[in-house]
């Protein structure tokens, strides 16, 4: 007998929806995805949706789990000439 999979998104607000829908497709992972269901409650994406000085939201994988960022950092690797 095959069970029922739930694919809908947990949170309600169509915005964090749609952030996560475009994150999942993007890194190639189920909507339903623990990597991607887990990001509806971290504040980096609260701050992004609803805070107006938040003016960036960085996404990043790492093959285990998708991070949230609300800067990015730069850095210089320097090679000893």
């Amino acid at each position: 007998m095959l069970q029922e999979i739930n694919t809908e998104m947990p949170s309600g607000d169509s915005r964090k929806e749609f952030i996560c829908t475009i994150a999942s497709q993007f890194f190639g992972l189920a909507a339903n995805d623990d990597a991607i269901t887990s990001l509806y409650g971290v504040k980096e994406l609260n701050n992004f949706l609803d805070d107006g000085a938040a003016e960036l939201l960085s996404v990043q994988h790492d093959g285990k789990k998708v991070r949230l960022s609300n800067s990015v950092r730069y850095i210089v690797n320097r090679l000893a000439c």
